[in-house]
């Protein structure tokens, strides 16, 4: 398969994943299987998939930027390394969503929104945001 179909095909995978966690935070697939565990799943059998297939090929490496900027010259390796930070990205989404703060002090979703949203727009320093927020003291 050509890397910009694929590339497609797992972006749009993760949408759904995405969607359960802000609309549906609390629905029990939700909090234990889809986001956190299928979806990251699959898009780690593929990521698996085009390393063992494609990075051998490659030059380039990742003790320098200049290395890491030659290896993701390859459209597979480049594709990789994406379908990496949606799988990563996904699951740590999932583990930033309410099912862990508790069931007595469980957020709402609309509470939970600010740190989905932090998420999906600064990556994964949003864990520390989401945990350090969490824990401030009430005011």
């Amino acid at each position: 398969m050509d890397p910009a179909t694929l590339f497609r095909i797992c972006n749009l995978a993760v949408l759904p994943g995405w969607a359960m966690l802000i609309l549906l935070p609390r629905w029990r697939l939700t909090r234990e299987l889809i986001p956190a565990v299928i979806l990251p799943l699959l898009l780690a059998i593929v990521y698996l998939f085009l390393v063992v297939a494609y990075f051998g090929a490659a030059k380039g490496g990742f003790g320098s930027q200049d290395g890491v900027a030659a290896l993701f010259q390859y459209p597979h390796v480049l594709l990789a390394g994406w379908i990496h930070y949606l799988a990563f990205d996904l699951f740590i989404g999932s583990w930033e969503s309410p099912r862990f703060t508790g069931p007595r002090d469980s957020p709402s979703a609309s509470d939970s929104m600010p740190a989905v949203d932090v998420h999906v727009r600064s990556g994964r320093s949003s864990a520390l945001f989401h945990h350090s927020s969490r824990d401030a003291p009430a005011t």
